[in-house]
Protein backbone atom coordinates (compact mmCIF):
# COMPACT_ATOMS: atom_id res chain seq x y z
CA UNK A 1 0.00 0.00 0.00
CA UNK A 2 2.80 2.40 0.89
CA UNK A 3 4.73 1.68 -2.32
CA UNK A 4 1.60 2.28 -4.39
CA UNK A 5 1.05 5.60 -2.62
CA UNK A 6 4.64 6.61 -3.36
CA UNK A 7 4.25 5.64 -7.04
CA UNK A 8 1.03 7.65 -7.29
CA UNK A 9 2.67 10.68 -5.69
CA UNK A 10 5.71 10.43 -7.97
CA UNK A 11 3.45 10.14 -11.04
CA UNK A 12 1.40 13.15 -9.91
CA UNK A 13 4.53 15.24 -9.32
CA UNK A 14 6.02 14.16 -12.65
CA UNK A 15 2.96 15.33 -14.59
CA UNK A 16 2.87 18.60 -12.65
CA UNK A 17 6.58 19.31 -13.19
CA UNK A 18 6.37 18.42 -16.88
CA UNK A 19 3.43 20.78 -17.30
CA UNK A 20 5.33 23.55 -15.52
CA UNK A 21 8.44 22.99 -17.62
CA UNK A 22 6.52 23.20 -20.88
CA UNK A 23 4.79 26.40 -19.76
CA UNK A 24 8.13 27.96 -18.83
CA UNK A 25 9.42 26.99 -22.29
CA UNK A 26 6.36 28.71 -23.86
CA UNK A 27 5.15 25.37 -25.22
CA UNK A 28 1.65 25.97 -23.94
CA UNK A 29 -0.17 23.30 -25.95
CA UNK A 30 2.12 20.52 -24.69
CA UNK A 31 1.97 21.90 -21.16
CA UNK A 32 -1.81 21.93 -21.42
CA UNK A 33 -1.79 18.25 -22.47
CA UNK A 34 0.29 17.30 -19.41
CA UNK A 35 -1.92 19.32 -17.09
CA UNK A 36 -5.06 17.83 -18.64
CA UNK A 37 -3.63 14.38 -17.93
CA UNK A 38 -2.79 15.41 -14.36
CA UNK A 39 -6.30 16.72 -13.72
CA UNK A 40 -7.93 13.70 -15.33
CA UNK A 41 -6.15 11.50 -12.80
CA UNK A 42 -6.11 13.97 -9.88
CA UNK A 43 -9.15 16.24 -10.39
CA UNK A 44 -8.80 18.07 -7.06
CA UNK A 45 -5.19 19.14 -7.69
CA UNK A 46 -5.33 22.88 -6.93
CA UNK A 47 -1.93 23.76 -8.39
CA UNK A 48 -2.80 21.80 -11.53
CA UNK A 49 -5.91 23.93 -12.02
CA UNK A 50 -3.93 27.10 -11.40
CA UNK A 51 -1.26 26.15 -13.96
CA UNK A 52 -3.79 24.94 -16.51
CA UNK A 53 -5.57 28.27 -16.11
CA UNK A 54 -2.29 29.97 -16.94
CA UNK A 55 -1.85 27.77 -20.01
CA UNK A 56 -5.33 28.66 -21.24
CA UNK A 57 -4.65 32.33 -20.55
CA UNK A 58 -1.46 32.28 -22.62
CA UNK A 59 -3.37 30.49 -25.38
CA UNK A 60 -5.91 33.35 -25.26
CA UNK A 61 -8.73 31.09 -24.06
CA UNK A 62 -10.29 33.31 -21.42
CA UNK A 63 -13.29 31.22 -20.37
CA UNK A 64 -11.43 27.99 -19.51
CA UNK A 65 -8.65 30.03 -17.87
CA UNK A 66 -11.18 31.70 -15.59
CA UNK A 67 -12.88 28.39 -14.83
CA UNK A 68 -9.59 26.80 -13.78
CA UNK A 69 -8.47 29.80 -11.72
CA UNK A 70 -11.82 29.80 -9.95
CA UNK A 71 -11.50 26.07 -9.25
CA UNK A 72 -7.93 26.52 -7.96
CA UNK A 73 -9.12 29.25 -5.63
CA UNK A 74 -12.04 27.09 -4.44
CA UNK A 75 -9.46 24.40 -3.63
CA UNK A 76 -7.40 26.90 -1.61
CA UNK A 77 -4.81 27.90 -4.21
CA UNK A 78 -5.44 31.66 -4.54
CA UNK A 79 -2.25 33.36 -5.64
CA UNK A 80 -2.01 37.15 -5.72
CA UNK A 81 -1.19 37.24 -9.43
CA UNK A 82 -4.10 34.94 -10.19
CA UNK A 83 -6.50 36.97 -8.09
CA UNK A 84 -5.48 40.25 -9.75
CA UNK A 85 -5.59 38.68 -13.21
CA UNK A 86 -8.88 36.99 -12.38
CA UNK A 87 -10.48 40.32 -11.51
CA UNK A 88 -9.07 42.00 -14.62
CA UNK A 89 -9.66 39.16 -17.10
CA UNK A 90 -12.58 37.20 -15.72
CA UNK A 91 -14.81 39.82 -14.17
CA UNK A 92 -14.52 42.30 -17.05
CA UNK A 93 -16.07 40.82 -20.21
CA UNK A 94 -14.62 43.54 -22.48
Amino acid sequence: AFQEEVRSYNHEQSLLRQGQAYLRAHRYEVGLEKLNQLLLEFPEHAEGHYLRGNAYYYLKQREPACTDWRKACDLGQCYGWTFATFERVCEDPS
